[in-house]
């Protein structure tokens, strides 16, 4: 009923062009990466060229949403016959984005989920409800920005918060480990409805697209 629809993103150079694409109709409302941790890449697409077409199209009005853990910890060199190579990046992945969140805490027990007031407006009584009475570790919240806009909260520390990378755009991530598939589900899902139904400042979202890379 939102409106909204799913295309797989099947390639990097998919991937390349869904971010560069200048035209408001051509571009994706938003992007979702399911590779938890991990940013995908190729010897034509390095990482530093994708992590900038990702801050890029953030900041000029797209969504990107990590689903769990330390955003591109690692960087899998992806070859023309399928293989790869696992990079590890460490905190550097996300210094390109000015952010950081803590590397420790991995084992940490789960711990109940708290929707913020905020919150509340994105995702209506029943996200809210049901992500309020979920658990999941805690452990890899978003450092580094004052600006940010929490969504949901662990006991101690913003587990879901949402960048703008001084612009139009939603940078987010689900910040831990071990929650469950719904989560997701109900986290991304209801802040990509919300971000429909409520239209912030130019540039306008006119493709109804949210992209899934594969």
């Amino acid at each position: 009923g939102s409106g909204l629809s799913i295309t797989e993103i099947n390639t990097l150079e998919e991937l390349m062009k869904a971010l560069t694409d200048s035209s408001s109709t051509n571009r994706p409302f938003a992007i979702v990466n399911p590779s938890s941790e991990n940013m995908l890449g190729n010897d034509t697409f390095k990482f530093h060229d994708i992590a900038k077409a990702i801050k890029k199209y953030v900041a000029e009005g797209g969504i990107w949403w990590e689903t769990g853990g330390c955003p591109f910890h690692y960087f899998r060199n992806v070859k023309q016959d399928g293989s790869y190579t696992v990079n590890f990046l460490g905190l550097g992945g996300l210094a390109p984005f000015g952010i950081t969140c803590p590397l420790s805490g991995f084992d940490d027990p789960v711990e109940s989920l708290n929707v913020t007031k905020e919150g509340e407006k994105w995702f209506g009584p029943e996200r809210t409800e049901r992500i309020n009475a979920t658990f999941s570790n805690t452990s890899r919240p978003f450092e580094g920005d004052p600006s940010a806009i929490t969504l949901v909260r662990g006991s101690e520390t913003n587990f879901v918060s949402l960048l703008r990378f001084d612009g139009f755009g939603f940078f987010g991530n689900i910040g831990g480990f071990r929650f469950p598939p719904e989560l997701v589900t109900d986290v991304i899902g209801g802040s990509l409805i919300h971000l429909w139904n409520n239209p912030w400042p130019q540039p306008n979202h006119q493709h109804e697209t949210v992209w899934l890379l594969r």
